[in-house]
């Protein structure tokens, strides 16, 4: 952006901005006396690839189908679980849960150097570089959006056009339910 004033604005300023961008806007404030240049640019990030991105999950699980709530609650960050009725007394207990990193084939797929994360592990977050998570999914960002779904007028990689990455969430308990009961 640049802003002059008097005799500098004219023809040759307009000319020298609107060569600039073609997003360039000129303006003149003829009772002011004044002009200005505006250019927009846009830029891609830099190896949006490398980004970190990290996972915090907790659960809370209703263990006798709403018959008598007794609720048992963690996190991915914890090593302990809560249990307990509600909104009575929930006991604090040691907990074990793992999280487990899997393609959409059930594949352990590793992130951040693992693919089992441990609470221990998992304190900080569950975290790896965006191309890490986006290659459990079995893509990157140089992916061509028509191999995943076609249509006619997509740009020519995900990096271009963007992309969602959903992250599925499967709990499953391998104590038996009955001593949580």
């Amino acid at each position: 952006m640049f802003g002059e004033a008097g005799l500098s604005c004219g023809l040759q300023a307009e000319e020298w901005c609107r060569n600039r961008s073609a997003t360039a806007n000129y303006a003149v404030d003829a009772s002011a006396g004044t002009c200005s240049c505006n250019v927009d640019q846009q830029y891609f990030m830099a190896n949006p690839e490398a980004q970190r991105m990290l996972l915090f999950h907790g659960y809370e699980v209703d263990v006798t189908g709403g018959t008598n709530p007794r609720l048992v609650r963690g996190s991915s960050a914890s090593g302990t679980h809560a249990q307990g009725t509600m909104p009575g007394d929930m006991k604090v207990t040691q907990g074990h849960l793992v999280t487990r990193i899997q393609t959409p084939n059930g594949e352990p797929c590793k992130v951040g150097g693992r693919s089992d994360w441990s609470e221990a592990d998992a304190r900080a977050g569950i975290g790896g570089e965006l191309s890490e998570w986006l290659a459990c999914a079995g893509v990157n960002l140089d992916t061509e959006p028509q191999s995943i779904t076609p249509a006619a007028a997509f740009p020519p990689h995900l990096r271009t056009m963007g992309l969602t990455l959903q992250l599925r969430l499967d709990y499953r308990n391998s104590r038996r339910l009955a001593s949580l009961l």
